[in-house]
């Protein structure tokens, strides 16, 4: 109301009328410091959450949640913990699998060397190629979601073969 009383003293433009900045000031009302956001975005950005001792494969809201009570000793809500990962840039998305045991050079080296072979011998003798793998089909793995910088997708490790020997 200050500038509306400015006004009524004899300005005949509202040109003087600024009134004061309304609201909370930049940063106040925040969970974590803005050290601790910084430290704790780079940790979510750079590494997996078992490389800071977590049981969490990829970054959830509740691996985040998780991560803020053990490093800094504070209960973030997860609505909170969203806000945090939003404002940073972070979306969900469903991860990319890649074996552990995975050996891309010599898979390169199959694909470049080994393959042509084969492809040919399919031509001549009129063949089709097909494609399968040992992974299985399951509906439940597209639940999985992992937060990450738009863009780049999260990797889901695992093992290609399971010894169900004892």
């Amino acid at each position: 109301m200050n500038w509306v009383r400015r006004f009524n003293l004899g300005s005949p433009t509202l040109e003087h009328t600024d009134s004061a900045r309304c609201g909370r000031v930049l940063g106040s009302g925040r969970t974590l410091e803005s050290v601790e956001e910084a430290r704790l975005r780079e940790i979510v950005r750079d590494g997996r959450p078992s490389a800071v001792s977590l049981q969490f494969t990829l970054w959830s809201r509740c691996a985040v949640q998780a991560a803020v009570k053990s490093r800094f000793g504070v209960d973030m809500p997860l609505r909170t913990v969203m806000d945090y990962l939003h404002s940073w840039g972070l979306t969900p998305q469903r991860p990319v699998k890649a074996a552990i045991e995975q050996r891309p050079a010599d898979m390169q080296r199959w694909l470049d060397e080994e393959y042509p072979a084969i492809e040919r011998r399919a031509k001549v003798e009129r063949g089709e190629i097909y494609w399968g793998d040992e992974t299985a089909v399951r509906q439940d793995t597209a639940l999985v979601r992992g937060f990450a910088p738009t863009g780049h997708t999260p990797e889901l490790r695992h093992r290609a073969y399971q010894d169900f020997c004892v």
